[in-house]
């Protein structure tokens, strides 16, 4: 069961602003790379995969997807939470793991839409920012899929600063095979998620951290 030891959040962001057609309209810079007109195409409909909308920051797991949840401790104190918040709202953690990240350069922002390209993948993998955290000690972000994703869900990743001093990096995500054609390949797209989520829980630290 998806859930966090500090309740709610005191305020998040959730929604289905056409933020990339934004971006384009006010300038912001990207990193870029040539993606597929298809790719471009949907993400200019900014139509969403999947209904339950922020669940992972919510913390209930809608039915009919696999949930996962892994929590690492990254740091102690102040300093060390603020700078992997930093890092975690920049696409800190997905380039930290080898992910090629398209997105405007700038802290991310609900709405945002991004995508990603993943090493021996042969799809862009595009997203939106769906959730974003900001509380003293918790912030954090959740995106979910648009078409063209192999999968349909949420992912998201919130950084906390416990009583102890001790920061932990949490990643909840719900998740299914987007089609026919990625069920036969589930094996496959689960072997990746898992290598995936576990370079994620390491980004901020290197070797260092341990899970909890």
């Amino acid at each position: 069961m998806l859930g966090s030891p500090h309740g709610p959040p005191a305020w998040s962001t959730c929604g289905r602003s056409h933020a990339w057609r934004a971006a384009s309209r006010t300038g912001a810079r990207w990193q870029t790379w040539r993606i597929g007109s298809r790719v471009a195409d949907e993400l200019g409909r900014g139509a969403l995969t999947y209904s339950s909308i922020g669940a992972t920051i919510e913390g209930h797991v809608p039915g009919g997807f696999r949930a996962v949840e892994r929590v690492r401790v990254i740091g102690d104190g102040p300093t060390s939470f603020h700078e992997a918040v930093a890092a975690t709202m920049n696409w800190g953690i997905q380039r930290a793991s080898g992910v090629r990240v398209r997105a405007a350069e700038r802290p991310l922002r609900s709405g945002d839409d991004v995508v990603m390209r993943v090493p021996l993948w042969p799809r862009d993998v595009p997203c939106r920012v769906v959730c974003v955290i900001d509380e003293p000690r918790r912030a954090g972000f959740a995106y979910g899929t648009l078409p063209g994703h192999p999968e349909r869900g949420e992912e998201a990743f919130v950084v906390e600063l416990d009583e102890d001093g001790s920061v932990r990096l949490r990643i909840r995500s719900f998740s299914r095979p987007a089609s026919l054609i990625f069920w036969i390949g589930y094996p496959v797209v689960r072997l990746m998620q898992e290598i995936y989520t576990r370079r994620y829980e390491r980004a901020l630290t290197g070797s260092k951290g341990s899970r909890t």
